[in-house]
């Protein structure tokens, strides 16, 4: 992901400060019981990327989970963020709980969520990626599409899988194909576009999203459906997608399978992203500079 160290100032419960000093009470509902939801995003010359969708997803899923409401201009915070810390191109996290309980108990009685955001140096990528993937048996819960802290099982996966000589995990579930340990999925059969259908096995990703409406902008067919083990390893591209890493090409799946690394469809679609990016850097520029002016 073309990351660094974390930036010396966060944001956390109101307040901006520095990293080391922020103290997580040991009763935050996402301490102890990894009960919270998270997002990360690009960001580059100074715009946090398609913002709109990352707090549009984290306020329906803070709904959902009936989490105590947030009042919070998450562009804002986060452009404010970068400013402090001099940065220009970042990844940005953004970490929300429940909040902190009185008493250790499955039944909350938290009146405030937590929510801290943390700056990351980030060198965006100038094209698609390569890497070697693993397909393993999706090990998670059945509510992937909550794109939560609870992340045992992705990171059990990558450790594994890395161990192993493999850079990425492909996930499917009785051989019907979900997503990626940190990405969602693409494939590519005769040039038609495919990916797995939104569901509760797999998260409905801002890039995935951009991805399919570029390509559709384009003229590419594209289908959303169910894809299995032998789509997987008959097709003529593979590719997976990401705030961070944006488009990662599979040059191999397992150690029998080299796939082709040509341009292809995934490179095209690499570039429409980055002109999406461009115009939307370009819009949200404007923006600031007129309400600036007011």
């Amino acid at each position: 992901m073309h990351l660094t160290n974390v930036a010396p100032i966060g944001f956390y419960n109101n307040e901006f400060l520095p990293v080391d000093d922020i103290k997580i009470s040991p009763l935050d509902r996402g301490f102890i019981f990894g009960e919270g939801i998270y997002t990360t995003l690009a960001c580059q010359e100074g715009v946090p990327l398609f913002v709109e969708r990352h707090e549009k997803r984290l306020k329906t899923q803070i709904e959902e989970l009936y989490f105590p409401g947030l009042n919070l201009d998450i562009e804002k915070l986060v452009i404010h963020l970068l400013e402090m810390n001099q940065l220009k191109d970042a990844a940005v996290y953004i970490h929300i709980t429940r909040g902190v309980d009185r008493i250790r108990d499955h039944l909350p009685t938290a009146i405030n969520s937590t929510v801290m955001i943390l700056a990351m140096p980030w060198i965006r990528p100038m094209h698609a990626g390569l890497a070697k993937a693993r397909v393993l048996a999706d090990p998670r819960w059945a509510r992937c599409d909550y794109k939560t802290i609870s992340l045992l099982a992705n990171v059990q996966s990558s450790q594994r899988v890395h161990r192993e000589g493999f850079e990425k995990v492909i996930y499917h579930r009785d051989s019907v194909l979900t997503e990626a340990a940190q990405a969602n999925l693409f494939l590519v059969k005769n040039s038609v576009l495919k990916t797995p259908s939104t569901g509760p096995y797999l998260l409905n990703g801002v890039t995935r999203q951009i991805i399919l409406e570029e390509a559709k902008n384009h003229g590419l067919q594209t289908q959303e459906t169910t894809l299995t083990l032998t789509d997987l390893f008959e097709a003529d591209e593979v590719f997976l997608t990401a705030s961070l890493s944006q488009i990662v090409v599979m040059s191999h799946l397992e150690d029998q399978v080299s796939l082709k690394n040509k341009p292809g469809i995934a490179d095209l679609l690499f570039s429409l992203y980055e002109a999406k990016k461009l115009s939307y850097i370009e819009n949200k520029i404007n923006a600031y500079k007129f309400h600036h002016a007011e």
